[in-house]
């Protein structure tokens, strides 16, 4: 019985942490909005001293993702002008960059100069 709802409820669970929207590996969050329908929208910057990531042919490799809604409306952006900077990273310098799991499995930080954020939408009905 354990195992057929198990089979029931896998996919959800799969579906969930697939359909998480995240700045990426160059970016960070840096504002949020709440529409008037209640809908988040997360504002994503790229810091200057963070490198875009780039492909086998040092291409940019979009990796950031933001769900649209049936209106068209997205629920994250990039800060406008942060993909059209120009970045140097001296050949010998460390590469930075934000490791981001687009899932929401940390309520703390296990180490220092770490943080934990995201946003989560659960419907339930109100009690009451």
């Amino acid at each position: 019985m354990y195992r057929n709802i198990f089979k029931i409820i896998l996919p959800f669970i799969i579906i969930k942490n697939i359909f998480a929207s995240f700045c990426g590996k160059s970016g960070v969050p840096y504002s949020l909005e709440i529409l008037a329908n209640g809908a988040p929208v997360l504002g994503c910057a790229q810091p200057s001293c963070v490198i875009s990531t780039v492909d086998e042919n040092g291409e940019f490799q979009e990796d950031s993702q933001f769900l649209t809604d049936a209106n068209g409306q997205s629920d994250g952006f990039f800060r406008e002008g942060d993909r059209a900077v120009k970045r140097y990273r001296h050949p010998s310098g460390a590469k930075i960059v934000a490791n981001c799991s687009g899932q929401f499995n940390e309520l703390s930080c296990p180490r220092r100069n770490q943080w934990v954020g995201g946003i989560e939408y659960i419907d339930h009905p109100r009690q009451p």
